[in-house]
This record gives C-alpha cells, sequence and structure tokens, in this order.
C-alpha cells in the first residue's frame, strides 16, 4: 500500500498522461464507450501483454480496447479496480524501474544508466485477482564510449495486488555477449 501511495504521488501527478482520460465512443453493440487514462490507451499497443500475450485487434483502439477487456474480466467485472491497474501497468512503472537501476548504479563512476531497448509490461492474470510485472533491460554504458558496449542489467518490478506486495529484482551486470 504505501508503494502505491508514493507511486501515485510521483507518477499520476496533475501533468502525468496517467491523469488525464482518452474516450473512445460507443460504436454499434460490440464496440462500448470506453473511458482510460491517456497512458494506458498510449502503452496498450505498443508494450502492453496480458499473461504475455499481445493485445488482440488490428488498430491502436481495438488493442486498447482487447487489453480493458481483459483486465476487466481479470478483476471480477469491476471497472473501479481495473481502472487502478491501468493506472499502473504502464511506461510509469518502466520509469520507476530505471530511476531504481540508477540509483543502485549511482557510485559506479564513469558509467550511465541506459534503456536497451527491450521492455513491457505484462499483467498477470489469475482467478485470485492480478500481477503487473514490468520487465526491462538496461545497459552500464561507459561515458567515454561511442558505440553501445556495456554492460547488461535484467531488472523487473513486481506489483502483486493479490498478496499487497510490490518486488524489485536487478540482475548482476552481465556481459552483451552471454546476456
Amino acid at each position: 500500500r504505501d508503494f502505491l501511495v508514493l507511486y501515485h504521488e510521483q507518477y499520476v501527478t496533475e501533468h502525468s498522461a496517467a491523469s488525464h482520460t482518452k474516450y473512445y465512443p460507443r460504436s454499434g453493440k460490440e464496440r462500448p464507450e470506453l473511458i482510460v487514462n491517456k497512458q494506458f490507451a498510449r502503452d496498450a499497443p505498443s508494450i502492453l501483454r496480458i499473461n504475455g500475450v499481445e493485445p488482440s485487434g488490428e488498430s491502436e483502439e481495438d488493442k486498447v480496447r482487447s487489453a480493458y477487456h481483459s483486465l476487466v474480466q481479470a478483476v471480477g467485472g469491476s471497472t473501479e479496480k481495473a481502472q487502478r491497474v491501468a493506472l499502473v501497468a504502464n511506461q510509469n512503472l518502466g520509469v520507476y524501474l530505471y530511476e531504481v537501476v540508477v540509483k543502485m548504479f549511482e557510485n559506479h563512476a564513469g558509467v550511465s544508466v541506459m534503456q536497451a531497448g527491450q521492455h513491457h509490461v505484462d499483467i498477470r492474470t489469475t482467478r485470485r485477482g492480478v500481477v503487473v510485472v514490468f520487465l526491462a533491460l538496461f545497459r552500464l554504458q561507459p561515458d567515454d564510449a561511442i558505440e553501445q558496449i556495456g554492460q547488461l542489467v535484467r531488472g523487473s518490478v513486481r506489483v502483486d495486488y493479490i498478496k499487497k506486495v510490490v518486488s524489485v529484482h536487478i540482475s548482476e551486470p552481465q556481459d552483451p555477449r552471454k546476456a
């Protein structure tokens, strides 16, 4: 609970996309009106997974609707709970993870932490509820290097709504050829 309070204070601010809504109007019986936070709407088509699978659909809107529908089902049909999870299940969780990695390696002189381009957020559903996991790969890039040659670090943050526990895991740095 403390994590969610701090998370909302830092990442669900007045100016963040998570604080603003995206409206999808009704379109026939199959496509009811939908309102989600803009951050979730932006991330659903690109970095969001549901149980490891990208949301289905042809368009970005189709993917947002598919992801949100799966989320509502996972929380027992409660749109209120789904909205709360959607505030966390997005790129902001990756920003949080990046900041943890930066802090962890802040005493490594001459090295900058960079995102290595591989990241996604997975909403894992069970009959008991949801677990949100953000997985990312970071590079410890030497400040004086022109090419990307630094060691790789895998990171994850897991927000378990079932057990009400948040955990972060950061791997040991690895040579990119072995990672």
